[in-house]
């Protein structure tokens, strides 16, 4: 599990002047090859993206989770990641 550091704008702040205010959040993520892209997945939000690079693939997961911030300010607190378990599950 690794983390990026994201800006984004929220109304849910305590009353101000101005009702949007810059939050500094850290975003965890997971990052993983398939086939010949690098994945890079949202672990605090339903949001993923890719590339031809691990950078790539971590710069469009950062656009990707400022647009979704973006279009659903008031969807609630953030939610805080406490663990994180990787497994492997065999179907037949």
């Amino acid at each position: 599990m690794f983390r990026i550091a994201l800006s984004y704008t929220s109304t849910l702040a305590p009353a101000e002047p101005n009702p949007y205010h810059q939050i500094m959040r850290n975003i965890y993520y997971t990052l993983y090859r398939e086939d010949n892209d690098y994945v890079a997945q949202c672990l605090d939000f339903d949001v993923s993206s890719f590339g031809a690079t691990e950078q790539e693939a971590l710069h469009h997961l950062r656009e990707a989770i400022e647009l979704y911030l973006e279009d659903s300010p008031d969807s609630g607190p953030v939610p805080q990641i406490s663990e994180v378990s990787v497994g492997e599950l065999a179907i037949a």
